[in-house]
């Protein structure tokens, strides 16, 4: 008796053929391509803020979606201590309020003030270091309270 993945092997090495001798040769349709020299607009970008300044409703809906996941990590973490109260429980809870206070505190204004573009470059590039190193340490943080939840 033959195992059933040899019949899938040979199906699956046999199909082009199979595949190939079943259609037949058409010539392939003409086609007819027509340029224009028109001049090119340029509108607002969907992903891009418009250059005036940052607009707080412009990363809706992720913006809440991220603030409610947030917020029920929390309230997930203090059901837990109040649950089964244990020092354990107690650091989980503080790291994860730390990073979400640190993102609500300082990392939400600065990205605003980033993308609104109104300052110098110089200014932006320290403003985009600030964040990067603010979300390495949300980052550990978060790395850290999963270790301690599994």
């Amino acid at each position: 008796m033959v195992p059933h993945y040899v019949y899938v092997v040979l199906l699956t090495l046999a199909w082009p053929v199979v595949a190939a001798a079943q259609v037949p040769s058409v010539p392939a349709p003409s086609m007819r391509v027509q340029v224009k020299d028109t001049t090119r607009v340029e509108v607002r970008r969907f992903f891009e803020p418009q250059s005036g300044g940052g607009n707080p409703h412009y990363a809706f809906p992720a913006n809440r979606l991220v603030a409610t996941i947030m917020l029920i990590t929390i309230a997930g973490s203090v059901v837990q201590l109040w649950r089964a109260p244990s020092l354990r429980a107690l650091v989980a809870v503080v790291l994860v309020v730390a990073p979400v206070t640190l993102a609500g505190r300082r990392v939400v204004p600065n990205a605003m003030r980033l993308g609104a573009r109104g300052d110098d470059v110089a200014t932006q590039r320290a403003l985009a270091r600030t964040i990067w190193r603010d979300h390495v340490l949300c980052f550990a943080a978060i790395l850290a309270f999963l270790a301690l939840q599994l």
